[in-house]
């Protein structure tokens, strides 16, 4: 059974359990939530079944979709079985891919080679993105499976000039897929209701984001560990019922929140990237009243509303073409000057977060052989204490692969940072 089938599979029993036993402490909307993931799994199970085309980490999700193509993130399938690692390192030893680097990108490759995962249709690069590593996972993929690909460049600032150009990049980028993969056809109608769907969207993720500052957090701390983004509206090709999800959620939040529901809360604490697929830091948190109101990844601050959408040209005194809107989006959220701000930019991007959720301290989870997150944990720590007063435990380790953090550790290191913090507020 390879992973789709197992995530269809492990969604359906999910959803028979909510159906069977409803947990009156979660949102109801979940439901909702693990049904679109499960279509999702099963959409992309079949489209590799009948030879549709797949793009991994096509530019943007929802141009793949307006395109007749389905966008994977093949890294979200695999961290969902740590169980497998053992088996997937073996084949990336066998490839003769390093072992000391992002675990979860390495993995994804070893899945797809022993045919638990699909292979591309396509790989397109980026080269200025946040993540380091991702151009090389991304080359892989391409060379190993022998694909097509193609290459965008993008400018380095935000102005028409560069929105006319990286939208050309993108145009180009059709044609090419075009006349390469068979399946591929852009539809510009499509594309237009899919932007509006992320306006859509996008203002239901700053509402929740709004109701998150709220005290107690009127959310479960577990939710907040999954990313707005895996439920996108690309995400299935029923968008108004993928919208029907996010208004649903935050009408209920937000009802949670008019009547103060929420667990004790004594502590907030900023999570800063991933965390061990292996271990569940609410095991610790929970017990002690600490909630979490945000994971910080590099949408994260987007989602917050510090870097908007665009407005789709109102900027510039014109209605943008649908390309130029997605080349704006690009552009004004920053995704592609975060390399050119280093690690100082990460971190500016950490203290907004943990200021405007009042945070009281900070998780760093500094995942193994990631460049771009890892690298900047001592100095988002040392800003922290110097602009906020805020304490931060930094943890190194995998997302997938427990031997260079057991369990054991990462928790009592979890609860010994907790407990200390919680002394030193008086909330012990």
């Amino acid at each position: 059974m390879n992973l789709l089938e197992k995530l269809v599979e492990r969604n359906e029993r999910r959803l028979k359990k909510i159906d069977e036993n409803p947990d009156p402490t979660k949102l109801w909307s979940n439901r909702l939530g693990y049904e679109i993931d499960r279509d999702h799994y099963r959409e992309l199970l079949e489209a590799w079944q009948q030879g549709k085309p797949l793009l991994p980490w096509f530019p943007s999700a929802i141009l793949a979709r307006a395109m007749g193509a389905l966008h994977m993130q093949l890294e979200t399938f695999v961290d969902q079985f740590p169980e497998e690692s053992p088996r997937y390192y073996q084949a990336v030893r066998s490839m003769g891919l390093p072992e000391n680097v992002c675990d979860t990108m390495v993995l994804a490759v070893a899945a797809v080679k022993l045919g638990d995962l699909p292979a591309p249709s396509l790989i397109s690069l980026c080269p200025r993105v946040p993540c380091r590593l991702w151009i090389y996972y991304m080359k892989i993929l391409a060379e190993y499976f022998n694909v097509p690909q193609f290459e965008i460049d993008p400018p380095h600032e935000y102005s028409e000039e560069s929105i006319k150009y990286l939208a050309g990049q993108l145009g180009e980028l059709i044609e090419f897929a075009e006349r390469n993969v068979p399946g591929i056809k852009y539809d510009q109608d499509r594309h237009l209701e899919l932007l509006e769907a992320e306006g859509a969207w996008f203002g239901y993720a700053n509402k929740e984001w709004e109701l998150r500052k709220r005290i107690p957090l009127p959310v479960d701390s577990r939710d907040t560990f999954r990313q707005p983004f895996r439920r996108g509206p690309d995400l299935i090709d029923d968008t108004a019922k993928l919208l029907e999800f996010w208004r649903q959620r935050t009408e209920e939040i937000e009802e949670r929140a008019a009547r103060g529901v929420g667990r004790e809360e004594r502590l907030r604490v900023l999570w800063i990237w991933g965390r061990p697929v292996y271990a569940d830091p609410m095991n610790v948190l929970e017990p002690r009243g600490v909630s979490v109101p945000a994971v910080v990844l590099p949408p994260t601050a987007t989602f917050g509303g510090k870097f908007p959408i665009s407005d789709d040209g109102k900027e510039l005194g014109r209605q943008f073409s649908p390309l130029e809107h997605e080349a704006s989006n690009w552009l004004s959220q920053d995704m592609l000057q975060r390399p050119r701000r280093g690690g100082h930019g990460w971190a500016e991007d950490i203290i907004w977060v943990c200021q405007d959720l009042k945070c009281d301290a900070i998780v760093y989870y500094q995942v193994v052989g990631c460049l771009h997150m890892g690298s900047p944990a001592k100095l988002v720590a040392d800003m922290a204490e110097r602009e906020l007063g805020v304490p931060t435990l930094i943890l190194a380790g995998r997302e997938m692969e427990a031997t260079f953090l057991p369990i054991p550790e990462f928790e009592s290191r979890l609860a010994e940072f907790i407990d200390m913090v919680l002394a030193q507020k008086g909330r012990g």
